[in-house]
C-alpha cells in the first residue's frame, strides 16, 4: 500500500482550504438575504402655513424616543423603520428643551414608499 507524501498531503489540504475561503467569502457577499421588504421606507417635507420649509422639527414614529429623525434646512425628512399596518408620525418643533408645536397624523402601510408633506402652524 502506498502513503501519501507529505508534499502531497501538504498540496491536498491547501487546495481544501482554499477552496472553503473561497466558498465562505462567496457567502459573505453574495449569499447573505437582504430583506428589505421588512423595513418601511417614509419620507416627507414640513412647511410653516407661508409654505415655506421648517428645519430641525423632530419626527418621531410610534413614539420611539431611541429612533428619531429631524428635518434638513430644506424640511425634508427620511427614515427607515419596521414594517407595520399603520404608522403614528408626530412632528415637534422645539426650541432648547420646550416643545412649541406638536402635531400627530397616522398613516395606513399600503405595501409602498410614503410621501408625505405637512404643515405645521408657525
Amino acid at each position: 500500500m502506498k502513503t501519501p507524501s507529505r508534499k502531497n498531503l501538504f498540496n491536498k489540504l491547501f487546495k481544501g482550504a482554499s477552496l472553503a475561503t473561497v466558498a465562505i467569502a462567496f457567502q459573505a457577499c453574495y449569499g447573505a438575504p437582504r430583506d428589505f421588504g421588512m423595513d418601511q421606507y417614509i419620507e416627507g417635507t414640513i412647511l410653516n402655513t407661508e409654505g415655506n420649509p421648517m428645519k430641525d422639527v423632530i419626527v418621531n414614529v410610534n413614539n420611539d424616543s431611541i429612533q428619531y429623525v429631524q428635518s434638513d434646512i430644506e424640511g425634508k425628512f427620511r427614515i427607515y423603520i419596521p414594517r407595520q399596518e399603520q404608522y403614528k408620525i408626530t412632528f415637534s418643533e422645539t426650541q432648547g428643551s420646550n416643545i412649541t408645536e406638536r402635531k400627530d397624523t397616522t398613516i395606513i402601510d399600503q405595501g409602498q414608499d410614503i410621501s408625505i408633506i405637512i404643515t405645521l402652524d408657525k
